[in-house]
């Protein structure tokens, strides 16, 4: 089950319960959507082997709604100058 907890025209967010719920939320959208996942390596150590699980719920997701694309990167640390 998942619910949306907050929709504007720049943000929306949702609330899932567990990764078929999040599979099931994410092929229902039908707007195109961009989901960036920053950090991979720290959701690898918090994760664990679920982090596999989850990036490929995201990944089969994007492969069945052609509204959504999933980008994974590794987070990029702010300079101060």
């Amino acid at each position: 089950m998942c619910e949306k907890i907050i929709k504007n025209p720049y943000r929306r967010v949702w609330a899932c319960v567990n990764l078929d719920a999040l599979h099931d939320c994410l092929t229902d959208l039908h707007e195109p959507t961009e989901l960036i996942v920053r950090g991979t390596s720290a959701l690898d150590e918090l994760l664990g082997r679920r982090a596999n699980a989850f990036r490929r719920v995201l990944d089969d997701s994007a492969e069945e709604n052609p509204n959504l694309t999933v980008r994974f990167e590794e987070a990029v640390q702010d300079s101060i100058n």
